[in-house]
């Protein structure tokens, strides 16, 4: 489903941005490098090759739940973990739990997403409140539309097969 593979399509590049951006301010430096560790052991199981892609079936979803959680401890703003522990939820079914992690990087303040790398993780996290509103039989539409305005192609086109 073009929708859910999408949610995993620019992961690499904000990843990288956003672990840089983190690791510069010295004092933090251990808790973030700890924080990444842990969703750095959650997405290993998730991929299906070197390339980075992932493959979202048959996976142990407690596990990669578990190591988001304790990267969370670590790190209470530590975006990309909610984006990729609500996509982990909603692979597991898990819809509302999965929107509330959504609804955590949508609320973030705007500065926060200055990077083209990191307007992505904000559209992907759009993207992944559309779908699980998709599941539960609410209307995606204002969720699709956000996507696609900071031009996010899959939300352009999950608002069209969705909106129109």
């Amino acid at each position: 489903d073009v929708l859910k593979i999408s949610i995993f399509d620019s992961f690499d590049l904000a990843m990288l941005s956003d672990m840089q951006e983190r690791q510069s301010n010295d004092e933090n430096k251990a808790i973030v490098k700890n924080a990444e560790y842990y969703l750095e052991l959650a997405t290993e199981r998730m991929k299906v090759d070197e390339s980075g892609r992932f493959d979202m079936t048959n996976k142990d979803w407690d596990y990669v739940v578990e190591n988001i959680n304790k990267s969370l401890d670590l790190d209470s703003d530590f975006l990309l973990a909610y984006l990729f522990r609500g996509n982990a939820y909603y692979y597991m079914q898990e819809y509302r739990k999965s929107m509330k992690d959504y609804k955590k990087i949508t609320r973030v303040p705007k500065y926060r997403f200055e990077s083209a790398e990191k307007l992505s993780v904000l559209s992907m996290a759009y993207i992944g409140l559309g779908n699980a509103k998709v599941e539960l039989k609410l209307n995606p539409c204002r969720e699709f539309k956000k996507a696609c305005d900071l031009g996010e192609e899959f939300g352009c086109e999950a608002y069209d097969k969705a909106c129109k």
